[in-house]
C-alpha cells in the first residue's frame, strides 16, 4: 500500500502558546500514531530553525515577518513557486490549511495547480479582533478575504455546530464540524498542589478564580476582572490568577494589584494551576472553541461562561457550568457571585463538569480528522480527483 502523507500548512504551531498551535499539535501526534507520515510546512520563528526530516514527520520551513500587536508569532511570505517544486517532487495525499495568511493563500493555489486534495481550518475569529485593535473598519473586508479564502479549498472545518450555522449562512461553502479533545493524563484534579496554594496563600476553604489565556483586549479580560472585584466586596478572601502574557498585561498588573499574574505557563507547570483553582473565568467572545474550557473542565473547575464556542458545544447551564447569554456581561458578573456563595451548588457543577470531560478523547477527533482528510469529497465543477486519495478503511 502507497505511504499516506499528509502536509499541514500553518504560521504557528507547538512549542508557541495558543489554541491552533495546541490542537495541532495533538492531532500530527494522532496522524503518526496512525502511521501518517505528516509534512508541517511553516515560518521560521528564529533564524536558527531549519527543516528537520524523521521517519515520521518532516519539518520545512519558509520565511517569515512578526505579526503585527502579536511580537511572538510570525506569518509566512508567499511562497507559491516553492510549494509547488516541494510537492511536484513529493505529492501529499491532502492538504490541511490551518491559518488564512500569504502562506496558507500561497499552500491554496499550489494545491490548486497541482489539483491535490486541500482542506481548511477557521480556527481564529479574526475579522472580530479588528475592533480591539482601532481597526473595527476593517471587519467586512477581513471577513469577505476569509470567505474568498475557504472557498478556494474542499471545505471548511470548524469546532462548534453554531460556527458551522453562521459560517453557512455568510456564505461559505461545505463548512463540517470537528470539535476539539482533552488530554485527560494531563489535566486532572489529581495534579492539585499545595503547595502552590499556599504560594497564593489560600486555604483549603478559599475560593481560587482562574483565567487562562492571552491579556488582550480581544479576550474580555476586563470582565473577568470586574467579576472578580465584584465578588470581593463580599467575599475578600477571594483570589484571582491570571495566567498568560499579552499587550494588556503591564497595564493591568499595575491597575489591580490584587491579581496574581503569573506569566504564561505551559506543560506540567499549566496543569498544576489548574487544577489548584477552584473556578474558571472564560470571558472570552471572540474564540471559535477555547481549548482552555476542556482542559478546565479535566482540571475539575467551576466553569463560568458565555453561551458559545467550547461551553455552548459541551456544557449546561445550572448543571455543569454557569452560562450567560453571549450580550449579558452583568449576568456573567452575578453568575461568578453566585458560585462562589454557594460551595454545594460548585462542588456538583464541578464533579459533573469533570465527568463530561472523561468522554471527550483525542483519538476520536483524529480519527475524524483523518476521515475528513481522506475520504473523496464531492467535487465542486472543474475539481479532478487526486490519484493520491486513499481509502481510509484500511487506517
Amino acid at each position: 500500500m502507497t505511504k499516506i502523507k499528509v502536509s499541514i500548512v500553518t504560521e504557528t504551531y507547538y512549542p508557541e502558546v495558543n489554541g491552533v498551535a495546541n490542537t495541532l499539535k495533538y492531532w500530527v501526534e494522532g496522524l503518526q500514531n496512525k502511521g501518517i507520515y505528516t509534512q508541517i510546512i511553516r515560518p521560521k520563528q528564529n533564524p536558527d530553525d531549519a527543516s528537520v526530516e524523521s521517519d515520521q514527520c518532516e519539518t520545512y520551513t519558509v520565511a517569515g515577518l512578526p505579526i503585527p500587536r502579536y511580537k511572538e508569532l510570525k506569518f509566512g511570505l508567499p511562497c507559491k513557486r516553492k510549494l509547488v517544486s516541494l510537492w511536484k517532487k513529493s505529492p501529499p495525499s491532502a492538504i490541511y490549511v490551518a491559518t488564512e495568511g500569504p502562506l496558507g493563500l500561497s499552500a491554496v493555489r499550489a494545491a490548486k495547480k497541482l489539483n491535490i486534495p486541500i482542506l481548511s481550518g477557521f480556527h481564529t475569529n479574526f475579522q472580530s479582533y479588528s475592533k480591539y485593535y482601532g481597526l473595527g473598519f476593517l471587519e467586512p473586508l477581513i471577513f469577505g478575504f476569509l470567505r474568498y479564502f475557504h472557498n478556494q479549498t474542499r471545505g471548511t472545518i470548524v469546532p462548534t455546530k453554531k460556527q458551522q450555522e453562521w459560517l453557512s449562512r455568510k456564505g461559505f461553502e461545505n463548512v463540517s464540524v470537528l470539535s476539539r479533545g482533552i488530554d485527560s493524563s494531563r489535566f486532572t484534579p489529581s495534579k492539585r498542589c499545595s503547595r502552590l496554594r499556599e504560594r497564593w496563600h489560600v486555604t483549603d476553604g478559599q475560593v481560587v478564580c482562574l483565567y487562562v489565556g492571552r491579556v488582550a483586549g480581544e479576550k474580555n479580560i476586563a470582565l473577568a476582572i470586574k467579576a472578580y472585584e465584584n465578588v470581593t466586596a463580599t467575599h475578600p478572601d477571594c483570589v484571582f490568577v491570571v495566567v498568560g502574557d499579552g499587550p494588556l498585561r503591564k497595564t493591568l498588573e499595575s491597575e489591580h494589584p490584587g491579581i496574581r499574574f503569573v506569566g504564561m505557563k505551559t506543560g506540567e507547570e499549566l496543569a498544576k494551576y489548574y487544577a489548584s483553582a477552584d473556578l474558571f473565568l472564560f470571558p472570552s467572545k471572540t474564540d471559535t472553541f477555547g481549548n482552555v474550557v476542556t482542559e478546565a473542565m479535566a482540571s475539575r473547575l467551576g466553569i463560568v461562561a458565555f453561551n458559545d464556542a467550547a461551553a455552548k458545544e459541551h456544557l449546561s447551564h445550572g448543571n455543569s457550568a454557569y452560562i450567560a447569554n453571549l450580550d449579558n456581561d452583568e449576568a456573567f458578573i452575578q453568575l461568578t457571585l453566585e458560585a462562589i456563595e454557594s460551595s454545594s451548588e460548585l462542588e456538583k457543577i464541578r464533579e459533573n463538569a469533570y465527568q463530561l470531560a472523561q468522554t471527550i478523547t483525542w483519538n476520536n477527533i483524529v480519527n475524524q480528522f483523518v476521515k475528513k482528510l481522506l475520504e473523496k469529497p464531492p467535487l465542486r465543477l472543474g475539481d479532478e480527483t487526486h490519484e493520491s486519495s486513499q481509502n481510509i478503511n484500511s487506517i
